[in-house]
């Protein structure tokens, strides 16, 4: 498969719906159809991101969108498909809103704990290693924190939301990413561009996620706990309307 899925959903994360055409179909281990498209508003799961799930509508079929996948520049879509789809067809792409926005808030909610606690009066020998956005926790390698410090990084978090302040998430190359981000990932690609979530006031952070336009969207959020797990911090917080 000779070709790249134009990533919709890096331009704008607010867009919902959008026509594109369909460039390949096939079916996996399951029996789903797999739809590869010319352009894609959904995201696929990386980066600790869960992927969209809703709608592809045609001519003459319907598709559930179950799970959203990447690989080697392709966005596959994973669906349950009512009737049937041609290749080269136009169809309508519709996102579920509630649960996209779910993620996006939940996404900048890790990067807002991540500004506060880097801001807060603690060891300083941290380093990020993952986050999930699904179970919503963050976890960093370096100096051992302490529970107690559950009560100001929530407090510095809210702060942060109830500033408003707004996202930006520009395109870079490696070289600006590493002069201007203070963590930078190994194994980060050479040859395409990158993303940055930058919250204002605050360090750029490595990201392709999608992100609310301001903090205040995100609305208030608790840090439930912080303990280690396997040898690293896990720092677990809660948005509003999200599972416990």
């Amino acid at each position: 498969m000779i070709f790249e899925t134009e990533l919709a959903y890096l331009e704008d994360a607010y867009v919902s719906e959008m026509e594109t055409e369909i460039v390949s179909i096939s079916r996996d281990e399951q029996a789903h159809i797999i739809l590869a498209l010319e352009s894609t508003i959904f995201y696929p799961e990386s980066g600790g991101q869960p992927s969209d799930i809703g709608t592809i509508t045609g001519s003459h079929a319907s598709a559930q969108v179950l799970h959203v996948s990447h690989s080697q520049g392709v966005i596959l879509h994973q669906c349950q498909v009512e009737g049937g789809f041609d290749k080269g067809e136009t169809v309508h792409l519709r996102i579920d809103w509630d649960t996209r926005y779910r993620h996006m808030r939940a996404h900048t909610a890790g990067h807002v704990l991540h500004d506060a606690l880097m801001h807060l009066p603690h060891p300083q020998n941290l380093f990020p290693v993952k986050g999930n956005h699904k179970k919503l926790y963050v976890e960093y390698s370096g100096d051992v924190l302490q529970p107690e410090l559950s009560g100001g990084l929530e407090a510095a978090c809210n702060a942060i939301i109830a500033a408003d302040l707004p996202t930006h998430s520009p395109f870079v190359d490696l070289p600006e990413l590493r002069r201007i981000c203070d963590f930078v990932p190994p194994n980060l690609p050479t040859n395409k561009p990158l993303r940055v979530l930058w919250i204002e006031g605050y360090a750029p952070f490595p990201c392709g996620g999608t992100h609310v336009s301001r903090t205040g969207e995100i609305r208030p959020m608790k840090i439930l706990h912080i303990g280690l797990k396997k040898g690293v911090n896990r720092i677990r917080y809660l948005i509003e309307d999200s599972p416990r």
